[in-house]
């Protein structure tokens, strides 16, 4: 869906003509074309690699290159998917289902126009049927979330984890050493932070659409934390030891990071509400959601540290640009950016933040 907005329609012929042209499918189908080809290219130089204990430099940074932008591009799609689900989610439409389509002319974007990033660049931003102006929402979203996925790639995943506190979960490195030779426990950890990260970016988007966040998101963001704690508890590396005596360490250090940064959430929302002395319904749930999502990924001490960082941000960007913050726009911007900021420099920021007492390993 392309932002809204008054334009000139087409001549009744002319749109439905290029309706007949329209591709119908569905709304988020396999965007990139060249996502085949770079997964032929990383097996062609596995394959060609394989009797070899250990690729040489060059191909092992031509490896590290091709994964690192072959997941970026699932990035842009995962952000072109919840450019969708922010604008339809909360109407209560389908996000599969229905193909994507111009609000001017009223007909299906064609199948090539909506590749992530390049369908709006080589469309110069306009709808080409009817000419509309298409918001750089869009495209925004789609590199912001490719960038993420990139980064993460590099920073976590190519490292085996060393960005968390204490031991790596791999001593191989790169995408040789982790992918191709399948590192599971460093993959599930970089899925995961990719998910809550996309989950929370959708978050973002509702809210800034000032909509409520829908109860399934929230309910799916916290499955998957509780998820991930019960079955996976390497992914809270710097639990303290007073959650070890208080039940399954990660789920209690997750529960325990999602009730405090959740807590400073509705304080916050609270303040906001009073401050604007208007009604604001939507933050007053979407505030806490967020931050409750936020703590449970990065547990007790992750979410101190968060919310330090959340704070940082917003006040040096409300100092930038001050209109945005009257206007809500920077609250939970800037929790996503200092949750992503926690995980890619979470060893380093651990050395910062009270223990708690002895941390659990």
């Amino acid at each position: 869906a392309l932002s809204s907005g008054v334009v000139e329609r087409r001549s009744a012929r002319d749109c439905s003509a290029a309706a007949n042209r329209n591709h119908r499918g569905f709304a988020q189908s396999p965007y990139l074309a060249g996502t085949p080809a770079i997964s032929l290219i990383s097996l062609w130089f596995a394959c060609k690699e394989v009797r070899r204990p250990m690729p040489g430099v060059f191909t092992t940074l031509l490896l590290d290159l091709i994964t690192a932008v072959w997941l970026g591009c699932i990035g842009a799609c995962v952000g072109s998917f919840l450019n969708v689900v922010a604008y339809r989610m909360p109407l209560g439409a389908s996000v599969i289902w229905m193909p994507s389509q111009c609000p001017g002319c009223g007909y299906a974007i064609r199948f090539r126009d909506n590749v992530p990033i390049l369908g709006w660049v080589l469309l110069r931003g306009r709808c080409r049927d009817c000419g509309i102006a298409i918001s750089p929402r869009y495209v925004i979203v789609e590199s912001v979330m490719a960038a993420t996925f990139m980064l993460l790639a590099t920073i976590e995943l190519y490292s085996g984890g060393a960005n968390l506190p204490g031991e790596r979960l791999s001593h191989y490195g790169g995408a040789w050493g982790t992918l191709l030779k399948i590192e599971w426990d460093v993959v599930a950890l970089y899925a995961y932070h990719c998910a809550v990260l996309s989950l929370l970016m959708g978050m973002v988007l509702i809210d800034l659409d000032l909509q409520r966040v829908p109860a399934k998101w929230a309910m799916l963001t916290a499955g998957l934390i509780i998820a991930a704690a019960s079955y996976a508890a390497f992914m809270y590396p710097d639990s303290p030891s007073w959650v070890y005596d208080a039940g399954p360490p990660a789920l209690v250090d997750a529960a325990s990071g999602a009730l405090s940064l959740g807590a400073a959430g509705l304080i916050t929302a609270t303040a906001l509400r009073l401050s604007r002395r208007a009604a604001d319904n939507a933050l007053f749930f979407n505030l806490p959601a967020a931050c409750g999502a936020a703590g449970g990924v990065c547990g007790i001490r992750g979410a101190v540290s968060t919310a330090v960082i959340w704070a940082f941000l917003f006040v040096v960007l409300r100092r930038l640009r001050p209109k945005l913050a009257e206007d809500r726009g920077l609250t939970l911007p800037c929790l996503w950016s200092a949750v992503l900021i926690q995980i890619l420099l979470w060893e380093h920021v651990a050395m910062f933040v009270p223990t708690f007492g002895e941390e659990w390993r």
